[in-house]
């Protein structure tokens, strides 16, 4: 993906994040309930290494430590970690402290498990769930104030359905659909997101007062949309899908671990996001809920998802209303708020950074006290 050379990496950082997708550890269990996770606590850490040869070395100054290949498992503190002498082991402390820090700086303030809440505005005929509702600009942008009242941090903007088996539009009619309720929203008291992966309508909707870019291709859809946000200065979602809307849920599989290849994904698209020129602290991550995934995927995912946060983003959750949530049997998406909810403070409880809903209200309440439970106010 070519850089913008008018918003320039800083110098080392191509390097330095080239050397995190070598060696950044991920941390895959916990002693304990997730709530009571502390820097000074012990956990067990696996860290993936650049060789064979260098995962070895560390693994002999580490008691106990195992290595495989290329992976070192281990069990310490941060604290401990931070004082080896091998350069891995240091790299996994620096990255066992990221998963526990709470503060990102970006947009808005965010913080692990307290999250935002990102509402939903499709502008679309045909999205799975609210398709129609918001098609009319005023329709969308009265919906999108009262999420704001409601509590919403962000409102995300889409004009293109990606649901399963959905086909792209055209960008012309993605345009006409966004752009005015993005221009009617700016200065509404939200920060404003648009749910595109085209260069030109997330570059036109940026100029309109949309500060998030939140991409389902995660940059690889159009090779112009990363030097577009670098160009604006706008933050970017991440998200991982296999596949395409179209194709993504045609028996969606996985060779090995569902979350492992997951986070080496978004560990690929931050580094290609930042050759793009969007530094590291302006990506946003999304393990893309239901996007080339089965239900026994997802919930493993949602289960794990306390394991995505070595890579030192936020963590956007999206399982609103989705397919993954339905009663056996079925049922309509609307009547899926409570298992959204449900499904919203479990991963507000792994560390989740931003929600991403459809129902604003009630989602607020499930995470007041899903932040009571991890000692919040």
């Amino acid at each position: 993906m070519p850089t913008d050379p008018s918003s320039p990496v800083a110098p080392g950082e191509i390097e330095r994040l080239e050397r995190l997708v070598r060696t950044n550890p991920r941390v895959v269990s916990f002693p304990g309930p997730l709530p009571g996770l502390v820097p000074d606590g012990v956990h067990e850490i696996e860290v993936e290494a650049a060789s064979a040869e260098d995962a070895h070395a560390a693994a002999r100054e580490w008691p106990g430590a195992e290595a495989r290949g290329a992976l070192v498992r281990l069990r310490a503190t941060a604290a401990d970690l931070e004082r080896a002498s091998h350069p891995l082991l240091r790299d996994a402390a620096h990255a066992l402290l990221g998963y526990v820090a709470s503060e990102f700086s970006g947009p808005l303030p965010l913080r692990a498990g307290r999250p935002a809440i990102m509402g939903i505005v499709n502008v679309t005929p045909d999205s799975f769930s609210d398709g129609g509702r918001h098609l009319d600009p005023k329709a969308a942008e009265a919906a999108a104030r009262a999420m704001i009242r409601a509590g919403a941090a962000i409102v995300d903007v889409g004009g293109e359905s990606t649901r399963p088996g959905s086909e792209p539009v055209a960008e012309d009619v993605e345009l006409h659909r966004v752009v005015p309720v993005v221009k009617a929203l700016a200065g509404a008291g939200a920060a404003l997101s648009v749910d595109t992966s085209k260069a030109r309508v997330a570059s036109e909707a940026l100029a309109a007062g949309a500060t998030i870019v939140n991409d389902v291709a995660a940059l690889r859809s159009d090779e112009r949309l990363g030097a577009a946000a670098a160009r604006a200065g706008a933050t970017v979602i991440l998200m991982h899908m296999r596949g395409r809307p179209r194709d993504m849920q045609d028996a969606p599989a996985y060779e090995g671990d569902v979350v492992a290849e997951v986070a080496r994904f978004l560990r690929r698209a931050i580094l290609a996001a930042a050759r793009a020129g969007i530094p590291e602290a302006r990506t946003w991550v999304d393990p893309g809920f239901g996007f080339g995934k089965t239900r026994d995927h997802n919930y493993e995912i949602l289960q794990r998802l306390h394991e995505l946060r070595s890579l030192g983003r936020p963590i956007v959750v999206g399982t609103s209303r989705k397919s993954m949530l339905a009663r056996p049997g079925g049922d309509a998406p609307a009547e899926r708020l409570v298992a959204t909810a449900a499904s919203t403070a479990a991963a507000a409880l792994a560390g989740a950074a931003v929600a991403r809903v459809h129902d604003v209200a009630e989602i607020a309440e499930a995470l007041r006290v899903a932040s009571l439970v991890r000692g919040g106010r």
